[in-house]
């Protein structure tokens, strides 16, 4: 009885050790190109990615009075494939939200345009105002949030 336990444990062994073989060689370059081509597996169609160039620069306060602000963000295109995107800024203070500027962009496949835009931004005290950036297509939105205080020192 105990050589047919021991029998047992070692095809469960060897069949977990097979499972761990399979699942590293799915990782692998190699192994995702094997999978590939047996039609197992899709090969993903690119993606779109949108940051701020420097979010470090962006600012943390704004006054009730109007200001000149460099936003700076990039697109990039990690597609196979040259795509055009329609993309804008927007201030969001509240319930409301306004188009300061808007644009479109051409990126070729593999590449990131960055865009710098100087937009006046200006909000009501005692509240926060949101900096949006926004790709049409693909639905695309980063933002960051900025107090406002007041113009008083």
């Amino acid at each position: 009885m105990a050589l047919h336990n021991i029998g047992r444990w070692r095809g469960t062994v060897a069949l977990i050790a097979a499972l761990v073989v399979a699942a590293a060689i799915g990782q692998a370059v190699i192994g995702r190109t094997v999978l590939r081509k047996a039609g197992l597996i899709n090969v993903p169609a690119g993606y779109t990615s949108l940051a701020f160039t420097a979010p470090q620069s962006l600012p943390e306060q704004m006054s009730p009075a109007q200001k000149t602000h460099a936003v700076s963000f990039v697109i990039r295109n990690a597609g196979d494939s040259v795509r055009h995107y329609r993309w804008s800024v927007l201030l969001a203070q509240d319930a409301q939200a306004r188009r300061v500027d808007t644009g479109e962009v051409r990126v070729r496949p593999g590449h990131a345009v960055p865009i710098t835009r100087s937009e006046k931004f200006s909000c009501v005290r005692g509240t926060r105002i949101r900096i949006i950036i926004n790709l049409a297509r693909p639905s695309e939105a980063i933002g960051a949030w900025a107090a406002c205080r007041s113009s008083k020192r």
